[in-house]
Order: C-alpha cells, then structure tokens, then sequence
C-alpha cells in the first residue's frame, strides 16, 4: 500500500471533532506540548512458508508514574481509547518479553474498581475486564496513575502530564503480542469509544491541561534514516507538505475518526483502494482514517 507524502500530511493531523466548518486555513498553531519519535518496526508476514508482505509498527514511550517513572513503548492506537501496559503479575511470554508495570513501585497509583471508586482495603477480589485488540485479548485491572509524555520530574504542574484510568494487563494473548516490540496500547479514539471518559488520554489532556491546540498528529518520514513523530497539542510546521485543511468527523459518537469524502473522484479513490476498514453504502463511502489500526502498515 501505497501512500504520498503530502498525503501523510493532510491525513493524519486530527482534531477534536469541534470543527464546524467543512475547511479551515491559515489558522495560526499552537507550537506542540510534546513531540515523541517513533521507532520503527518490520514484521514479517508468512503464507504457505513464504514472506509475501510486510507489517510496520510504528510505536514511541510514555513514562508512568510521579517519584519514579515507569517507561514503556506504545502503539498509539486512534482505533481504541484504553491505555494498557503488562502488569508485573502477569507471567505469560506475551507480558514477560516485555516491559512490566510494577505496582508495589507506584507511590501515585490507586487501584480502582470498574466503577472508578477505590478498591476497598479489605477487598479480596479485584474487577477485571476483557478487551478486543485486533486479532487479540487483554484482560487485566484497573488503577488510576500519571502519565507522561516525556521523563522528568514533577515538581511543578506538567502540560504533557494527566492522571488516566490504565488497564494493567494480566492476561495477554500470544498473538499479536508476542510478534510485536511494543510494550502496550494507548488509544487515541474519542472519548465515547472508552468504556468511561477518564480512560481517554487525549480527552483528559484536553479537559486537564486545557490545550491551545487540541490536536494530534503524525508525521511519517520516507526514510529510515529520518526518524518518524507523533506531536500532541500542535504540530511542526516544517513537517508540512502543504497549509493544513480540516474537516469535521463524521458521527463523533461512534468514537472513531471517521471521514466521509464529498468528491466523486476521491469516493471513487477509496473504493478502489484495499481499505481494512470501510463502508460503501448508497453510493457514499465513509472512510475510518488508516491509522486506525494502531498504527500499522501492512505492505
């Protein structure tokens, strides 16, 4: 699959959906909160014993944690809105050739039940849930913890720093976790994709740290040699092809970056492209962003 990179560019910068204009240009940005690199990674995909294509990953760290950070690598995922990394407990091969969140190690920390009360001292069980993520399963608990966009120390209110709802995963399944070299999963969906608001990274950095710019985005270099990014709170303006151009999301409550293309002419161009994920009905096709995938491509 294919991509240009002007194409990169006015794709993959998303926004809120509080855009009510169809396109909107000139607009004086923010500079970003945080700008992460993203390393990459080729995943070989074997038929009848043959490597007929490839996957890359793209992935970049988080740190959780106040007095002493715990970091991990994460699929930044705009097709969910959890963020789980592998528990310590967990002694599967899936979560053991991985980081592991070590909670005895978390001052800031709270377990909490499914409800987002604390768990009670004397409790002597522990809410779980089951997530879907592509051909795989999470289970695991829950607790409240900082998250971080870049290391450092706390001593004073941080923009790139929320307290975030965290499943910490004490069940992961072989595949696709075993293949890949990322830690865990933070989703970047719409608030209304979690199963409650305070599980949305991108939402509680909106709502907590009150972003000039409540944007996103992606850039994706061509060359291995340039490393690619992800910038949260703004953009870098030398990462532009062309003047950025919005549009408004389509069915926000749906959780998910939908588009839904008005030319007949680009219509006809997302039909005819091999989309995993697409709906073509009554002649309109309404396009869910490729990243949606978690950020992984497949070639």
């Amino acid at each position: 699959m294919a991509f240009s990179a002007s194409m990169f560019f006015k794709l993959l910068v998303a926004s809120v959906p509080l855009v009510r204009g169809l396109v909107r240009e000139g607009t004086q940005q923010a500079g970003p909160v945080a700008i992460i690199p993203l390393d990459k990674q080729y995943v070989p995909v074997i038929r009848n014993e043959k490597i007929v294509s490839y996957k890359t990953a793209y992935f970049g760290k988080i740190h959780l944690g106040v007095a002493r950070q715990q970091t991990f690598t994460v699929v930044f995922d705009t097709g969910s809105a959890h963020l789980f990394v592998p528990s310590a407990t967990c002694q599967s091969p899936a979560c053991t050739r991985h980081r592991q969140f070590y909670r005895n190690a978390s001052d800031s920390a709270v377990d909490l039940d499914h409800d987002g009360n604390p768990v009670q001292k004397n409790a002597t069980r522990r809410d779980q849930v089951n997530i879907a993520f592509g051909t795989g399963e999470v289970t695991g608990e829950f607790v409240r913890e900082t998250v971080c966009l870049s290391p450092g120390a706390m001593d004073s209110p941080r923009k790139d720093c929320t307290e975030l709802r965290v499943i910490l995963a004490s069940e992961m399944t072989k595949e696709p976790f075993m293949t890949f070299e990322f830690d865990g999963v933070l989703g970047l969906g719409l608030a209304s994709l979690a199963v409650d608001p305070e599980f949305s990274f991108f939402g509680q950095m909106s709502k907590l740290n009150g972003l000039r710019e409540q944007t996103f985005g992606y850039f994706l270099s061509r060359s291995d040699k340039v490393p690619s990014e992800i910038s949260f709170g703004g953009h870098d303006p030398k990462r532009l092809a062309s003047d950025l151009q919005w549009v408004p999301v389509h069915k926000p409550e749906l959780g998910y970056w939908q588009l839904k293309p008005r030319g007949r002419r680009l219509r006809r161009w997302f039909e005819a492209k091999d989309w995993e994920r697409r709906w073509v009905r009554r002649g309109v096709c309404v396009c869910v962003s490729w990243v949606g995938g978690g950020l992984t491509l497949e070639s």
